[in-house]
């Protein structure tokens, strides 16, 4: 399949608590993105892994994706604690907790265990003469066990002796005419259904891909319309929520010289002062940031190298025509914090 929104998949899976791998293809890029319970488990896009593959994926379109599902999460797990952090505060959605460890997010209930009855039981209630618990809900327990696909019932019959004489009774009901030919209709129905799809799937393929001829290239007027960010920008964040009471509403400047190319977007710079406090050689930690230009919007992910420990974050910026500057917000995983952003070209 084909979307404009990957990100909206995402949290789509994610609410209807979707368990297995999301393959994802931009076309020169592969992608995964793994699920249990709808928790997001581990993320890749090329070299990228965790929340900088979350991100990445978030800012691309037209890619194309196929979702396998499975009922086992993976054995590994890259989505480190700040990473969670960043999910659930900018994009609304809840990774699953790697161990217990590490201090989860939110506190989230077991499912309620439902208790499977064992085959063995059942024959010995029927042997006996006493009615059976499926005989009392007119259910069979095979049908009653929680999470049990026909796989794992193929399972059953194949290990276990006492199950093989249960498949005996269930298997002597007889097949009828009328559900027989109730079944060739819908097979015949679900053919028609899948014909139907695969010609307006090749229909809109062939649309879109006359679309992208058409636009592939741009008009030296819809180059002009991309702003330029290229050159050094003195940026300023102010904390309006933060885990650490100290920094409440502590402003902190970076100097950021900035490269474009095309709509993408990177950055060096440093940390130059706090509260308007001008900062020594030695206090002035690095910082990096990536992105991408949509319009007057742009996104950005930044990692700062700390005296202590490296924290990570994301810009959203609006350009302001007025005065050519950027505002907006950050998040950052340094004490939890978030606030306004604001940014000034100074060359």
């Amino acid at each position: 399949m084909k979307t404009d929104t990957m990100l909206d998949m995402i949290r789509m899976l994610s609410s209807q608590g979707a368990s297995g791998s999301l393959e994802i293809n931009t076309g020169a890029t592969d992608g995964e993105v793994c699920f249990y319970r709808g928790q997001i488990v581990d993320a890749r896009l090329g070299k990228m892994t965790g929340f900088q593959a979350i991100n990445a994926l978030a800012s691309i379109r037209n890619t194309t994706y196929n979702f396998e599902q499975a009922i086992t999460p993976p054995a590994q797990n890259r989505i480190t604690p700040n990473e969670r952090l960043l999910l659930k505060n900018f994009f609304g959605i809840q990774p699953v907790e790697p161990d217990e460890e590490d201090v989860p997010l939110e506190s989230w209930p077991d499912e309620d265990a439902r208790p499977v009855i064992p085959l063995s039981s059942v024959e010995a209630d029927h042997q006996n003469g006493s009615p059976s618990v499926e005989e009392q809900h007119n259910e069979p327990a095979m049908l009653r066990a929680p999470y049990q696909t026909p796989r794992d019932i193929s399972a059953i019959f194949k290990s276990d002796p006492e199950a093989t004489l249960v498949k005996r009774k269930l298997s002597r009901r007889p097949l009828t005419n009328q559900r027989v030919v109730r079944s060739v209709f819908v097979i015949l129905l679900m053919v028609v259904i899948g014909v139907i799809a695969l010609m307006l799937v090749q229909r809109f393929r062939r649309h879109e891909s006359t679309t992208t001829v058409q636009t592939a290239s741009p008009t030296s007027e819809a180059k002009n319309d991309i702003p330029d960010l290229t050159g050094t920008w003195k940026v300023t964040n102010t904390i309006d929520r933060t885990s650490y009471q100290a920094y409440q509403n502590m402003e902190v400047a970076f100097n950021v010289s900035i490269n474009q190319d095309g709509n993408a977007i990177t950055g060096k710079g440093e940390k130059i002062s706090e509260n308007g406090r001008s900062l020594p050689t030695n206090g002035r930690t690095p910082i990096e940031m990536k992105g991408t230009v949509d319009g007057d919007k742009i996104e950005a992910t930044f990692f700062e190298n700390g005296k202590v420990r490296k924290t990570n974050g994301r810009f959203v910026w609006r350009i302001d025509k007025s005065s050519g500057g950027l505002t907006g917000t950050f998040i950052t995983t340094a004490a939890r914090s978030s606030g306004r952003s604001a940014a000034t070209k100074l060359s």
